[in-house]
């Protein structure tokens, strides 16, 4: 089920790009060539990067602590000296804040859920990936009613198929909006907080893993900003 939740995702953005380029010359009965070829241009560079970070994070391990090894994962003992669990589907040790996944039968460091829509977990190694997926996402959808917009105005108030039609991909891609930018939300929250889904929903306190926000970010993109997205 889930390897067709991946399929579907594909098939609908594939849809949505091979649209937008049909109707790039509808989009120049109200924009000059210039213009129409730079909106252009910022679409498929939105739709890129969100192509690029949804196949990140699907084919990037999230972190598995069977690929962990060293004398910390043979003793059982964190480097504070914490007791860790032990899991009897692994066999291993797992660390603080390692969860096993029963869809994926694999102890994930750093688990934050398990994506059906990705068909993989969401855990210390790919979060970015996740995080930067509903990012680009949100901008791609904000960028496409924008236009869509744009142009049913601009053709006001003579309206014809073309304008009903785009009228009703507004619609549903202002739903698709609504639940994705709530995503957004909720994981900007999260990482900043240096916190997890399955931590949130156990009510865990948002100051236990927290470094700072600064810090907590970096942890989650990387060290430096300009590689951030």
């Amino acid at each position: 089920m889930a390897v067709k939740h991946v399929v579907g995702v594909f098939g609908v953005i594939a849809f949505g790009i091979v649209e937008v380029a049909g109707l790039y010359h509808k989009f120049l009965d109200y924009v000059g060539q210039t213009e129409g070829n730079i909106i252009l241009i910022i679409f498929f560079c939105l739709a890129g990067l969100t192509l690029f970070t949804y196949f990140r994070v699907i084919t990037v391990s999230p972190g598995r602590a069977t690929d962990l090894s060293g004398p910390y994962m043979e003793s059982g003992r964190s480097a504070d000296g914490k007791e860790m669990r032990y899991c009897q589907k692994c066999k291993c040790f797992k660390p603080e804040r390692c969860h096993h996944c029963s869809d994926c039968n694999q102890c994930t460091l750093k688990m934050d859920h398990h994506c059906p829509w990705v068909n993989n977990c969401v855990g210390f190694k790919n979060y970015k990936y996740f995080y930067l997926l509903l990012l680009y996402a949100v901008l791609l959808e904000i960028y496409c009613m924008t236009i869509l917009i744009y142009c049913i105005a601009r053709s006001a108030p003579k309206y014809g198929g073309w304008e009903y039609a785009s009228m009703v991909c507004v619609g549903v891609i202002a739903l698709f909006t609504l639940g994705t930018l709530g995503l957004l939300v909720f994981h900007t929250h999260l990482m900043i907080s240096n916190q997890t889904t399955i931590e949130q929903l156990k009510g865990l306190p948002l100051s236990l893993y927290s470094l700072g926000s600064y810090m907590n970010v970096k942890m989650a993109l990387g060290r430096h900003p300009i590689l951030w997205l």
